[in-house]
Parts: structure tokens; sequence; C-alpha cells
């Protein structure tokens, strides 16, 4: 009986597996990957295009978030922001990226943004990698500011550089 069970399941094993495809150099379609999938799904041509699919801003999701942490930022006790600063050191320099990645998207130079930037981050230490130094109320305050001013810097080249009503 059990020779007969084992046949059955060899049977069936061996008839299902040779009705699938060849696999052997992979479907490109099965991948929603910019990165791996084939020319065959247009994923690779749409993002060497920038088109919708791969055109998407990082930076105002991020900016959601950093406004009102700037704003509990320059209100909490000078000790409490030395405590937090590393933290909110990652956090500007994250949205700091998703601002340059996205006037290097939309083809806006970012000379000015990036020298600012790189202002702001030395304000707080330096690259990432490295805790924030200890600031003073004064370094706060100007930090702050400096920050608010390179959000204003991004918002205005990408307002300038869109066409109205575009909401990408």
């Amino acid at each position: 009986m059990r020779i007969v069970i084992l046949s059955c399941a060899v049977g069936a094993l061996v008839a299902g597996c040779s009705s699938r495809p060849d696999r052997s150099e992979g479907n490109p379609a099965q991948t929603a990957s910019v990165v791996t999938a084939g020319s065959d799904t247009g994923a690779v041509r749409n993002a060497r295009d920038q088109t919708h699919q791969a055109k998407s801003l990082e930076a105002p999701q991020r900016l959601r978030g950093l406004l009102p942490m700037l704003d509990r930022m320059s209100k909490m006790p000078l000790d409490q922001f030395n405590q937090n600063a590393t933290a909110f050191k990652f956090e500007i320099g994250n949205t700091v990226d998703a601002m340059s990645a996205d006037l290097t998207r939309e083809r806006i130079s970012e000379g000015k943004f990036r020298e600012q930037a790189g202002r702001v981050m030395e304000q707080l230490g330096g690259g990432g990698g490295s805790t924030a130094k200890p600031l003073s109320e004064e370094e706060r305050q100007k930090l702050i500011a400096d920050v608010r001013q390179l959000i204003h810097e991004y918002q205005t080249a990408m307002n300038t550089h869109r066409p109205p009503g575009d909401s990408r």
C-alpha cells in the first residue's frame, strides 16, 4: 500500500513540475523592482525617463514631521535639546538628503542648497555616523533658523521649477 501511495505522489510531483515553463533565465515581468526588472516590463525605461512611476518626491513627507519637530526643538529646555541632539541631527540629515534627491530628480541645480545644507550639518557636528555636539542657546536658535531657511530654499526652488498644479 505504501508503494502505491508513494508512486502516486511521485507521479503527481513529476506531472506538476513538467507543465511549468522554463524559468532558468528568469521572468523579468515578475518583479516590481526598478533595479532588477528587465526591459520587458518598461520599469527600467520608466526610471530612466523619470515617468510618474519613478518620480515621487521624498521630502514633502519628511517635512510634515520635521516642521513640528523644529517647533518643539526651539521650545524645549536646552539640556533636553542637547540630550536629543543626535536624533535631531539624523532626522535633519535624512530630510536634507531627501530634499537634495528631489532637486536632483527635478534637474534643479543644488549648488547653493548643498552649501547651506553642509553648514547646517556642520553646526550639528558634521556628517552621519557621529554624535551631535552640544549647542548653546544662541547656536540652537541659529540652527533652527538655518534649517527653516534651507526648507524655504528647497520649497522656492521646487515651486519655481514646477508647473502650477503639479502635485507630484
